[in-house]
């Protein structure tokens, strides 16, 4: 076994064109294949990373939202339970007029009332009075009378 140069020389050659046509061949396309999809990896995960940030913003505004609701839920509430109180406080004065209204009104009718029926309880007593001082004195005139009865009437009265 020689070394025969030649052979050496044309291996080596042999070699090269095989490797720089696997290089140009397969490297290259490979390697830009590899190096592109690894951008679109890169770029994925970006966007992947935007989206997630996108939807914390999305929760953290949709929490916000659901709290500014929830207030102006609470304030709405204490405005309509106000409203109803004032409108009952108002319910409750009108009606307590009305009832002070009726009581006067049930206080001037009894008063007529009574005054009636003072005037005819004077008027009976008055009549009893005379019936009884006609049958004990006997027959005295009209002013002798009511001056007897008025008398009666203011003693008993006091």
């Amino acid at each position: 076994m020689d070394i025969q140069i030649p052979q050496i020389i044309f291996q080596t050659i042999n070699f090269s064109v095989v490797v720089g046509a696997l290089t140009y061949l397969l490297y290259k396309p490979v390697g830009k294949m590899l190096e592109s999809r690894s951008k679109r990896i890169e770029e994925s995960q970006q966007a992947a990373t935007e989206i997630l940030q996108e939807k914390e913003a999305l929760a953290a505004l949709k929490q916000k939202t659901i709290q500014a609701a929830e207030k102006q839920a609470q304030e709405i509430i204490a405005k309509a339970h106000l409203s109803a109180k004032k409108e009952a406080e108002g319910e409750l004065a009108t009606l307590m007029k009305k009832a002070e209204k009726q009581v006067e009104k049930l206080k001037a009718d009894w008063q007529v009332e009574r005054k009636k029926q003072e005037t005819e309880l004077r008027k009976s007593f008055t009549e009893s009075v005379i019936l009884v001082t006609e049958k004990i004195i006997g027959k005295l005139d009209a002013k002798t009378k009511t001056k007897i009865a008025n008398q009666d009437i203011e003693a008993l009265l006091k």
